[in-house]
């Protein structure tokens, strides 16, 4: 169901941008100090819960999607960090392909949080390209690679990491 949820946030974000089969900007999560593209989409999560459970944050988020670019179809872009095996959510910008983006406040989602914010709302797999470009792909996200750092969330606490080949 998550996946059928999150291709349609695609096509209802992506319904005005132009067509065009890019490399997308991918979300960027920090781990043991080192930054790297994340394949996976853990605020999309959120974002596509009832209104009842997260306020409307779909209409929020879109409220400050102005510019859309074929690298980025949701429009956003969201940076975490993995800290004492919990997934966090630090930033969130929106417009990813101007320059610079625009900054999507966290407290109009998370009224109470002081900081990055704990992502209580996800469960699933975050996969991280862990090793060297093996090929080249026009879409998605641009390449493939021999290694991968897998990593089982459950309601935003790291439970597995497993380095594999295959994503």
């Amino acid at each position: 169901m998550r996946i059928i949820g999150t291709v349609g946030l695609v096509f209802a974000l992506a319904a005005s941008a132009p067509a065009g089969a890019t490399e997308q900007f991918a979300d960027q999560i920090t781990i043991d100090g080192k930054t790297h593209a994340l394949f996976a989409l853990p605020f999309s999560d959120y974002v596509l819960q009832d209104d009842r459970v997260n306020d409307g944050a779909f209409q929020k988020l879109h409220a400050y999607i102005h510019e859309r670019c074929t690298a980025s179809v949701l429009g956003y872009r969201a940076f975490w960090r993995i800290e004492a095996d919990e997934l966090r959510l630090v930033r969130l910008v929106a417009n990813p392909c101007q320059s610079p983006p625009d900054e999507v406040p966290l407290r109009i989602f998370f009224p109470n949080a002081k900081g990055p914010v704990s992502a209580t709302w996800y469960s699933g797999k975050l996969v991280v390209p862990a090793g060297n470009v093996v090929s080249r792909v026009p879409f998605g996200y641009g390449a493939n690679y021999d290694k991968y750092l897998v990593l089982t969330v459950d309601k935003g606490r790291v439970t597995k990491r497993v380095e594999t080949d295959k994503p």
